[in-house]
């Protein structure tokens, strides 16, 4: 077999492998294919050809994204055992699908997520749900299904845009068709609706109702970049089963997370920030408001995408430091600049506090703490304030405090050694001129 041949056929197969479902519906029977199905692949000898012929003839599958009924879908085994119950809304949807992917966007395989996954298996669910983000992405079409919907004024008003898993299903395929009502009525004329030269006005409506940049809705790239801006994607969102909020996000920001339902949703989405804090160091991770998660071991890690909703407006700069933050056994560790800080005055819930910054008279901070018992805790039995800032920039002549800080409310008495953050009802952060501050300043506490 000549070498140009055998290279594009190990990648063909490992492309098999690897990048798309472990099953798929063969159109128009509807029938189970798995991995191991005979597919075509270009039999070229030169390598140009041969690699051309790959890219042209590789497995193309449409990929369906939806809103699961209630009861009725039509499940693995079902399919499996052939019991086909035309008569029932899931089956229905599940043809009109299938039809649509045969006709008109011409492709000879099909996935679904409420047949193709056989969720009897806990090995094959977790790894499915660990891929979905790459198997949208591969899909030659996404086919919407907006059944609430009857037009395009009312699209974005559909359940389809409230839900956890529909924001991967919305960013990570190249071209998207969108079917509204019950009869699967096409939004638009058009082949696809979201994809290079799709429906502009289409485009536009999804990125007013989302937040989520035309950019980012056709070229989306996963991975730990812009954590605030792609939590506040997800904050506001829904799941049926509360720890699918954390499990959704994997294939955005491409880090791996063992599924594990029955953990609760403070436990799955405290993993998720531990998963990125392992490959990333962008502060924007910490900048976080609310009550924190409920765990044993920490009270300063965030429950769920909405604290990353609930801050200012302006957001905060300075370095992506190493090694300044990490989970371990004794707790969240995180190296601070911790500045001392006196309550001036409380007023309708409000707090005012003074912050003695070096060279500086005060920062003057207004602060809606939520836990209102510590405003009654007298700094003349040992309780002190303190902001510690976390974003400050390392650099060789010492520690800077940058344009924008952001900052958490602390706690501590000099009778124990346990630091506590506040909870507070918006991100704290103040602006000022760059500034170098004595090392002295700065504080490794576990909070």
């Amino acid at each position: 077999m000549p070498e140009a041949l055998q290279e594009v056929l190990e990648e063909f197969m490992r492309y098999i492998n690897n990048d798309i479902p472990f099953r798929l519906l063969s159109l128009p029977d509807m029938k189970f294919v798995d991995r191991t199905i005979e597919y075509p692949y270009p039999l070229h000898s030169d390598r140009r050809s041969a690699v051309r012929a790959l890219v042209e003839e590789r497995v193309k599958y449409a990929i369906l994204s939806h809103r699961w009924l209630e009861a009725g879908e039509p499940s693995y085994k079902d399919l499996q055992a052939e019991i086909r119950d035309q008569s029932t809304p899931g089956y229905t949807k599940l043809r009109n699908f299938c039809n649509l992917a045969r006709e008109p966007h011409h492709v000879d395989f099909a996935w679904s997520d409420t047949c193709c996954i056989d969720k009897s298996s806990s090995a094959e669910l977790d790894k499915s749900i660990r891929s979905m983000f790459r198997w949208y992405r591969n899909s030659v079409i996404c086919i919407v299904h907006l059944a609430q919907s009857t037009s395009m004024k009312d699209m974005t008003k559909d359940e389809w845009f409230r839900r956890v898993w529909t924001l991967q299903e919305l960013i990570a395929p190249k071209k998207t068709k969108f079917y509204i009502t019950e009869d699967w009525v096409p939004l638009t004329d058009r082949d696809y609706d979201k994809g290079e030269n799709g429906d502009a006005k289409i485009l536009s409506a999804i990125s007013n109702h989302t937040g989520i940049s035309p950019r980012n809705l056709l070229h989306f790239e996963p991975g730990p970049f812009f954590l605030k801006e792609r939590m506040e994607w997800a904050a506001g969102r829904r799941a049926t089963r509360d720890e699918d909020i954390a499990y959704s996000l994997t294939g955005i920001f491409n880090v791996g997370l063992q599924i594990a339902y029955g953990e609760g949703a403070d436990r799955a989405f405290v993993r998720l920030i531990e998963a990125l804090m392992q490959v990333t160091s962008d502060t924007d991770i910490l900048h976080w408001a609310g009550e924190a998660a409920v765990l044993p071991h920490t009270n300063a890690l965030p429950p769920s995408p909405a604290a990353y909703r609930a801050t200012c407006a302006k957001p905060i700069s300075g370095s992506r430091p190493t090694d300044r933050f990490a989970m371990t056994n004794s707790g969240f560790r995180i190296k601070l600049a911790v500045f001392p800080s006196r309550l001036l005055s409380t007023d309708k819930g409000v707090s005012t506090l003074a912050c003695d910054l070096p060279g500086v008279d005060e920062v003057v901070l207004e602060v809606e703490v939520l836990e209102k018992a510590a405003l009654q805790m007298n700094p003349d039995d040992g309780y002190k304030w303190m902001i510690g800032v976390f974003n400050y920039i390392d650099t060789p002549v010492g520690p800077k405090i940058a344009l924008v800080s952001g900052c958490y409310l602390l706690m501590t008495s000099s009778l124990s050694v346990v630091w506590i953050k506040l909870p507070t009802k918006d991100a704290i952060t103040f602006e000022m001129k760059e500034m170098l501050f004595d090392r002295d300043y700065l504080q490794t506490v576990y909070l």
